[in-house]
Formats: structure tokens, sequence, C-alpha cells
């Protein structure tokens, strides 16, 4: 996920978008999209301001601005994602990590943001949050959608590589849980299998 998190949000940072297009459904998506809806001119524009940002670190340094500004904005579980993006170019992995999680705390879909938590939380031995992002990016991966514009074989490619992320990710989760229970087979078979799978892909 080292390498595809830049694709979050998908179509989020194209350079004319204004506005998060959201369906119009029920729960998170819809408070966000009223919210949206209800967003104050100069909030809007400060959000355009990110996206016409060329780079990483250019669009980072406007969302800190925003998020100064506007730390309870219509677009700040969006903002979040950017900086994750922003501090993990930065190899800033505590702030990488506090970002990302409050991104899909709201934004639980993004399937590049969870397998790149659990690959980062398997890497820190932390087993709990390694299996718990990595087994909820598994779970939706076979049906994403690819992001708006990106041609099918393309998303094809990545989603390979974000499966596989998320199975190293969770199969080290389980490695490192077995390991402080003093080898526990029940946890070492799922360790395996995982593993065994991230190295196909």
């Amino acid at each position: 996920s080292r390498g595809t998190l830049g694709l979050f949000l998908g179509s989020v940072l194209a350079q004319d978008q204004q506005r998060i297009p959201t369906e119009r459904r029920g729960g998170q998506a819809r408070e966000r999209e009223l919210a949206i809806e209800a967003a104050s001119a100069s909030e809007m524009d400060a959000w355009d301001k990110i996206l016409r940002m060329s780079g990483i670190e250019k669009k980072g340094e406007e969302a800190l601005k925003y998020l100064e500004k506007y730390p309870a904005g219509a677009y700040v579980p969006y903002v979040h994602g950017i900086l994750a993006m922003y501090y993990q170019e930065k190899k800033d992995e505590d702030r990488f990590v506090e970002h990302a999680e409050l991104a899909v705390s709201s934004l639980s879909d993004e399937v590049n943001l969870l397998a790149a938590l659990s690959v980062t939380y398997a890497e820190r031995q932390q087993p709990d949050p390694a299996i718990k992002y990595g087994k909820t990016a598994l779970a939706m991966l076979p049906t994403k959608a690819a992001p708006e514009g990106m041609a099918p074989a393309k998303w094809e490619e990545i989603r390979s590589k974000l499966t596989a992320d998320a199975h190293y990710g969770t199969g080290t989760g389980y490695l490192f849980k077995a390991y402080n229970l003093g080898g526990a087979d029940h946890l070492m078979t799922p360790a395996l299998k995982h593993l065994q799978e991230a190295t196909r892909l």
C-alpha cells in the first residue's frame, strides 16, 4: 500500500473538483453530503485550494491550514486522508497513523488507507489493529469499484497490490499474536494462510 496510497478517495484530488460526490444514502455518507451542501463559500474555497495544489507536499500544507481554520468542517475526513499521504511521504509514521485513523473512522471503505494501516501496525508488532484493518480491507477489495477515470486493467493491478498488502498485514498480525501467546496453533494457521496469499499475489 505504500505505492498505492496516492489513490486515496479515487478522484478526490482531481483538479476541477469542488465537492465530494456521495451516494444519496443513509448513515455517515448522507451526513457528509448534507454537511458539504451546507459548507460556507469560504470553506469551499479553502477545499478547492487544496485540490488546485500540485503535489502532495503543497496539498498537505494547505490541508493543515484548512484543518486549523475549519476543525469541524465538512471536508475534514478527506483532509485527514490527504494528511495521511502527506505524512507518509515525510516518513512520519505516527502522524500518518493519526490522520489515517481519523480518515477511516468516517470513510470506512477507503481500502488503500485500511491496507496501509494494516501493514504499518503489523510492522509495529501491534497485531490486533493490523488484523482488524487488514481483514476489513480484504472483505471490501473483491467488489471495490475502480476510482473514477481509472482503466479497469490498471485498477486490477492496484487491487492485487492492495490485496497482497492486506494479506501481509493480517498474516503478520496473526504471527505476532501467536508468538505473544507462545505459538498458539489456532493463530498460526491463519497467519500462514494470509502470508502465503501475500506472496502469491
